[in-house]
């Protein structure tokens, strides 16, 4: 792992479930204002992902029951169809 020789530049670290802010005291409400806003738009592309996902989820979902429903369909044709050449 690369990172920067000034620690400083690192504005926050992730160490294992826990973000880790390094600032000094007089720069703190900037960094954790940038902070908020990296935390926000990180949990907008998860819900936008997870909303993505679940359509695709249920677009699949629904092609499956349109088959399946097109296909007992057929196989009732099939059987009224025998039935009342018989």
């Amino acid at each position: 792992m690369w990172g920067s020789l000034d620690f400083w530049d690192r504005k926050v670290l992730v160490v294992g479930k826990a973000l880790k802010l390094a600032t000094t005291p007089g720069r703190v409400e900037e960094k954790l204002h940038w902070l908020e806003g990296l935390v926000v738009g990180t949990n907008r592309r998860v819900d936008d992902y997870n909303r993505r996902a679940k359509a695709g989820q249920d677009a699949s979902d629904e092609k499956f029951m349109d088959e399946e429903l097109i296909r007992k369909d057929v196989t009732n044709w099939a059987l009224n169809r025998s039935r009342s050449t018989a």
